[in-house]
Formats: C-alpha cells, structure tokens, sequence
C-alpha cells in the first residue's frame, strides 16, 4: 500500500500550513489565553475549501 502523498496532497497541505502560520499562529497565545477565536482568520478559511473539512 503506498502511504506517499499526492503532488495535489501535497499543495493542499502546503497551503494549509501557510494559511496557519500567517494566520493563525500570531494570534495563537491570545487564543489559548482567552478561550476565543481570531474570527477574522477564521472567516479567510472558506476561500481556501477549508470549510466543512472532513478528516478520518
């Protein structure tokens, strides 16, 4: 079984780690602190299709 990621895997995941470190990662330690979201950045996610993502 080839476990190997996709060349399209591999751009999605790329993107999602690139929209989490200019995005969200900032606003990490405020997040933790206060228990609330960076709404702003979470409202960014639709234009990636990171909305309604569903992972086994």
């Amino acid at each position: 079984m080839n476990f190997e990621l996709s060349s399209e895997q591999i751009m999605f995941q790329r993107a999602v780690r690139d929209f989490c470190e200019g995005e969200l990662k900032p606003y990490a330690a405020e997040v933790d602190k206060t228990g609330t979201l960076h709404w702003e950045a979470i409202q960014k996610m639709p234009a990636l299709g990171l909305t309604g993502l569903q992972i086994p």
